[in-house]
């Protein structure tokens, strides 16, 4: 029988189709694995809208008297509390109407002076039984009603202060003004609004790309950012 050598190039092609596991001697598979963690992400929307801010408390400012808007104290779209000065009201109806309240409570300390004096008066000849009782009482009515003349006016007059700078009804946001410096307000005008920023509602309409549906999602939490509107002035600061 004749017998085959193997050649140089026999033993090359064998090599190579022969795995590595076989020609160290090892006739097992091998098992290794890999365990990959699938990790979960929450992600957000983002939509364009269109709409307005409305408020759900707010509290209408108004005249109380009428005059002329001399000066407003705080910017439109600013953060105010529960009796900060808004407005001051003046000219020349304000001017006349504080000189004679001004002159009223002048008079009415005036006679104030005068009962009393004329009560010490009054004690002294009683003393001296140079007067009767009924005098020194009469005195003494007299002075009270003097008082309560000074009272009243002096009231009249820090209600007529108080009219005229009219200051914030409650804490907010000074908004939706009406008037301008110099301008003339009658009694009961609207001058503009302290709004509550915690109690706001949006109307807006959404805009949803095309493969987005909206539908489903009443009820579900949104957060909507609304464009910040840039004081010129603290942004020098």
């Amino acid at each position: 029988m004749n017998q085959v050598k193997p050649t140089l190039i026999g033993i090359m092609l064998l090599s190579l189709l022969t795995p590595l596991s076989v020609l160290a001697g090892d006739t097992q598979p091998s098992n290794d694995t890999h365990s990959i963690m699938v990790e979960s992400h929450a992600f957000s929307l983002g939509l364009p809208w269109f709409g307005t801010v409305e408020s759900i408390s707010s509290v209408i400012v108004t005249a109380l008297t009428g005059g002329q808007i001399t000066q407003i104290h705080e910017r439109d779209e600013s953060e105010v509390h529960q009796g900060d000065a808004l407005f001051d009201l003046g000219g020349k109806e304000v001017e006349a109407q504080r000189v004679n309240l001004t002159g009223q409570v002048k008079q009415a300390g005036r006679m104030v002076k005068a009962a009393s004096q004329n009560l010490a008066i009054r004690q002294q000849m009683l003393g001296e039984h140079l007067s009767n009782k009924e005098l020194l009482n009469a005195a003494r009515q007299a002075l009270a009603q003097a008082q309560v003349q000074l009272s009243m006016a002096t009231q009249a007059l820090a209600t007529f202060e108080a009219a005229i700078q009219i200051k914030a009804p409650v804490d907010g946001v000074f908004t939706a003004r009406s008037v301008h410096p110099g301008q003339y307000v009658t009694p009961g005008a609207v001058l503009a609004r302290v709004v509550n920023p915690q109690l706001i509602r949006i109307r807006a309409s959404l805009f949803p790309p095309m493969k987005v549906k909206l539908a489903g999602l009443a009820g579900l939490a949104a957060t909507v950012r609304l464009p910040v509107r840039i004081d010129k002035e603290s942004s020098r600061a």
